[in-house]
């Protein structure tokens, strides 16, 4: 039989006998071994040893951040020499041979295409330097906020802001919170709640509330000295609300930077952050949630660095916030060059097509999304994770909650 990897035994992906071997210095490489084309090691004759480099490629298949054989950590080489191997008997035929090579990369680059997981159409580009955004239902349309960088080109304020833009018409609002940062949005009965930072990596949460989008008012809601506070998520909860916070601080306290702590308050004013062990996580990078909760349990979206790195979007639930349990169909959603690229924005100047062509991108990432008219409308980001990003649009044809726990079989 094939070797195995001293963490995982093999298993059948697509007709292959698939495990993971070690290299020195090097993440899991994968061996593949076909019944019928490849023979196993204990054969008396003599075998040959296939080697097909992949430094260079975008995919291999490996171990996940949790720790189980996941065919969408994607990644060049990493740290040493990563091989594929495939062994054969002097007798097999090359052509079957490579024609096994060509079905196990297809197997692994649309290995999202999971069975039963639920399927999300990437739409495409809308803009470019956008990032953070939330899509919500007001008074019966569909609005998107966007936290606006002073590098976005048709920002000529000096200074980054929130607005809204109507999806229907594409017309924004007026702007608001001058010098504020990494914003997100919720809808309560009649009201718009904003929350951000004023700066990059602050100590203090503000709030922005309005009832028409136009008119707005401010508080401080919460505090956390030697903290640097970047996104938020806020969702209603079981007694009132929760909010997410991704959070930089001293390893006793987050771990790996960045880190997802929470926080609670029974009128949308007054936040108080609840005990240390509500977090996830401190062994890794985890960022950019986006908090939901639904029949008592708690789901979230963060954002996952896997080799590479590349970063893409994960779900996780739980109900208590201590104890989180991960989709058997991680990742959310994969980076992808042809998908992420599509142009969905027929205002896009020539200009920006170009840049959005040639870009690198290694990242899904800030994830958000609501429910509207019966689908699932959602928003990310993709780019180079070094602050040349792009904002692109995803939908799921149902519901939201039929979304989430779908990515939770029974």
């Amino acid at each position: 039989m094939l070797a195995e990897s001293e963490d995982l035994p093999p298993q059948d992906w697509g007709g292959c006998r698939v495990g993971l071997i070690r290299k020195a210095g090097s993440h899991p490489s994968v061996a593949g071994l076909s019944d019928n084309e490849i023979s196993p090691l204990s054969r008396n004759d003599r075998p040959l040893s296939f080697r097909t480099n992949v430094r260079n490629l975008k995919a291999y298949s490996g171990v996940d951040p949790l720790g189980r054989l996941n065919p969408l950590c994607i990644s060049p080489k990493l740290g040493g020499e990563v091989f594929k191997h495939l062994t054969c008997s002097k007798e097999t035929n090359m052509h079957r041979l490579l024609l096994c090579l060509l079905l196990a990369f297809a197997f692994f680059l649309t290995a999202q295409a999971q069975p039963g997981k639920p399927q999300i159409r990437k739409l495409g580009t809308i803009d470019c330097d956008l990032v953070e955004t939330t899509p919500i239902v007001f008074q019966n349309r569909l609005y998107r906020f966007e936290y606006v960088r002073k590098n976005y080109k048709p920002n000529t304020t000096g200074d980054s802001y929130f607005h809204f833009i109507d999806v229907e018409t594409g017309k924004p609002t007026a702007s608001f919170a001058e010098g504020f940062n990494l914003g997100c949005a919720n809808v309560d009965k009649n009201t718009v709640y904003v929350y951000g930072v004023k700066g990059w990596g602050t100590t203090k949460i503000y709030q922005f509330q309005s009832k028409d989008l136009n008119e707005w008012t401010s508080a401080m809601v919460l505090e956390k000295p030697n903290w640097e506070i970047f996104n938020t998520s806020v969702c209603r909860g079981p007694n009132g609300y929760t909010m997410a916070i991704e959070f930089r601080a001293d390893k006793e306290e987050c771990g790996v930077p960045f880190t997802i702590r929470f926080a609670t308050s029974k009128n949308l004013k007054t936040w108080e952050l609840l005990p240390a062990d509500r977090i996830f996580t401190k062994d890794r990078y985890s960022s950019c949630p986006t908090l939901r909760f639904l029949d008592g349990m708690y789901y979230m979206i963060y954002d996952e660095e896997l080799p590479g790195p590349t970063y893409e979007p994960y779900l996780i639930r739980s109900k208590d916030l201590i104890q989180w349990e991960s989709s058997p169909f991680n990742p959310f959603m994969v980076h992808s060059e042809t998908e992420d690229k599509q142009i969905a924005n027929p205002n896009l100047t020539t200009e920006q097509v170009e840049h959005i062509k040639n870009s690198v991108n290694i990242n899904n990432a800030d994830t958000d999304l609501c429910e509207y008219n019966g689908k699932t409308v959602i928003y990310y980001c993709w780019g180079n994770q070094q602050g040349i990003e792009f904002l692109a649009e995803a939908a799921y044809d149902g519901p939201m909650e039929k979304l989430l726990k779908g990515f939770f079989p029974e």
